[in-house]
Formats: C-alpha cells, structure tokens, sequence
C-alpha cells in the first residue's frame, strides 16, 4: 500500500500571498480609476472603467520566486463610449498612455510607463515590488456580441462584456479596422467562478459565497497555484517557453470536476493535461471568447508545445514520487519542485531547440494628435 501524498496544502501555505497583498493591488487600481475619471481627465467623457483581471482577481496569485521579481496585477481598463468607428487600436493607447503619463508624474513613480505589446505596465517602488499591467480596450461590436452568442453558444450576457483590445505586434495597429483582437476577462472570472464552485464542499460552505473570491481558498484555486509554482521552477532557466498563467489556469478549470480537496483535484488534473493540448494543431481557446488563443504563440513555434509536454513529464513524473518512496525524499522532491526558493538541478527539455525568430513592429505613421472630435 502506498504511503500517504505529501500534504499540498503545507505546499500552497509557503507560496500563498498575504491576503493585505490582495488589498494593496486593489488600492492601485482603484487610483487609477479615479485618475482616469477626475475632472481634468482628457478621457473621462469616454467613460472610463477599471477593473482587475488575471490571478489577482481569481485568487490564484503566487509568492515570486526570488527577490529580484515582481508581483504582476492585471488591469482591464475600457473606454466605455468608444467604438472601433471613432479610434484605431494606436489612437486608444495613445488616449490611455497620456493619462497614465500623468498619474506617474503626479505619483512620483521610478519609472515612466512602459509600452508592451498588448499593455502598458506601470512600475510601483516599495515592498512587496509591484508592477501593474494596464490593458487598454473598448467594447466589442455587436456584430462579434452576436456571433460569441448565436457561433459560440457564449451566454448573452457573457458575450456583451466581451472587450477589443489593441496589439502593437497586429497589422492593423494603425488602420481603422473592424476586427481587433478580442478578449473577454469579466466574463472568464465569472466562468472561473462558476467552474470552482462545483465542488459540494463550496455548496456547503456557509457564507463562503459571500467572500471575495481570493478569500475563499478551494480546491482549483489552490490547483492553478501550485501547477504555476512547479512551472516556474520548471522553467527558471528558459521562462520564454513557460506556458502563460492564463492557459495553465484554463486547463486546470476545463479539468476540475469538483473534487473536494486539493490533493484529489491535483491527482485528478495533473495526468490529463499532455493530452489536454493537441501537439499538432495547439489552440487553447478562452472558454468565454474562443476568438482568443491562449496558445497563440504555439502556432507560429513548435518549442512551446515541446516545452510544455516536457513540463507535463517532470510533473507527472514529481506526482509519481509525491504519492510513493520514503518520507525524505517525497519532500525533496515537494522543496524542488514547488516551494519559493527551491535548491534545484537544471531540468532539461530535450525536445527544445531554440531558434527564435524576431517579430517586426507595424510599420507606419508616427504616434498620431487627439482631433477636435474627441474634446
């Protein structure tokens, strides 16, 4: 008979954030909220709405693995009475970008905003280091509304939160367009929610409902954490090929079936996810808006499916030896693979070979000046 598997829930305490982190990020995006709206904002007639996403938002946030690194907050921030008829993806960020401009100046921060290709990342001095990523958007148009409705068979009331957001990387940056890249965080919190809470022990639970979801500590929660932490040891030493948080966290949801604990959900989940991205023809759909890929960056280099089937090995491989052998070495391969500063050995992935191709910037007009049809 097999011995006890080590206990994940000591695992999940070492790498859990202080729940005052949570209240932190929330403070930032609540100022930049309120900057974005205040009297003299140049986009306070368009609407402005602020609001978080990613692992702060779904409770899943993890402690970084060294000193030197950062905790991430994602920030959604629409402009509400824009259409994709009024503004180009450049123009928006360029709209949003001047008031971040300011709220840096007025905030004595160290740093200027910095442009990334979908964001715009704001860099916070003081402990915990924060950085927050910024995404600049409108809402989507009610053709793709309809079509995430009547294709996709999205809820209605899912697909109306839907959101076009800008890349610097797309064509179509600088042009008048019809199809922006499209995303929908508001809707996958609500699904991530909704998948989380089919476990009976969530129905059971008194009150926890009323909780704020990062409060509330269930069993996928606690999943995605611990399947982030073993990927970033995983891949300390070539993170480029680290699957992206979002997708690991969509996986793990697709999978969970309810389980009522974090040992049975993660003995549930792990084996399944190598088969769970095809090797051939990658695509990790966003489960509330399948016009976005989680595994984009698969199509166009096979090295992230390679990496990401060796990953699945080492985990499976670190499950195997979670649930069997003697007590000393189920926890050096617990401190190895999962805790905050593991001492660990470099793990290969030999299917890997590395030939990175650089991406060209959309060519065109220079950064454009707001027209007297936007005051």
């Amino acid at each position: 008979m097999l011995e006890q598997p080590h206990n994940l829930k000591t695992i999940v305490e070492a790498i859990e954030i202080p729940d005052t982190y949570y209240d932190l990020a929330r403070e930032r995006y609540r100022t930049i909220g309120e900057h974005l709206v205040r009297d003299k904002s140049t986009v306070r007639l368009f609407e402005p709405d602020v609001h978080s996403q990613g692992s702060f938002r779904l409770g899943t946030a993890i402690r970084p693995l060294g000193e030197a690194e950062e905790y991430d907050v994602d920030l959604v921030c629409t402009l509400k009475l824009l259409t994709k008829e009024d503004v180009t993806p450049e123009e928006l960020r360029q709209l949003i970008r001047g008031e971040l401009d300011d709220y840096v100046a007025r905030n004595a921060m160290k740093a200027p905003p910095r442009d990334r290709p979908r964001c715009i990342t704001l860099d916070y001095s003081g402990t915990p280091s924060f950085h927050v990523d910024v995404l600049p958007c409108i809402p989507e148009d009610g053709v793709t509304v309809q079509g995430l409705a009547a294709d996709w068979a999205i809820p209605i009331e899912w697909a109306e939160l839907a959101i076009a957001i800008t890349d610097k990387n797309d064509p179509k940056f600088r042009e008048k367009a019809t199809d922006w890249p499209s995303s929908n965080p508001d809707a996958y919190g609500r699904w991530f929610v909704e998948r989380m809470s089919k476990t009976a022990a969530f129905r059971e639970a008194k009150g926890l409902a009323e909780l704020p979801v990062y409060k509330r500590k269930l069993p996928l929660q606690r999943v995605v954490q611990l399947l982030k932490r073993h990927a970033c040891n995983f891949f300390a030493d070539e993170p480029k090929y680290k699957p992206i948080s979002i997708l690991i966290t969509t996986l793990s949801a697709k999978l969970y079936e309810g389980e009522r604990s974090i040992e049975e959900a993660f003995w549930k989940i792990v084996p399944q996810l190598p088969a769970a991205v095809s090797s051939s023809n990658p695509s990790v759909p966003n489960p509330v808006n399948p016009l976005e890929n989680f595994a984009d960056k698969w199509v166009a280099d096979s090295n992230y499916s390679h990496a990401y089937q060796d990953w699945c090995t080492q985990l499976n491989r670190d499950l195997t030896e979670l649930t069997s052998g003697e007590r000393d070495k189920r926890e050096a391969v617990a401190d190895r693979a999962f805790k905050a500063s593991p001492k660990r050995s470099k793990v290969e992935m030999p299917h890997v070979h590395i030939a990175p191709t650089p991406v060209k910037s959309p060519q065109g007009e220079k950064p454009w000046r707001i027209g007297e049809a936007y005051h």
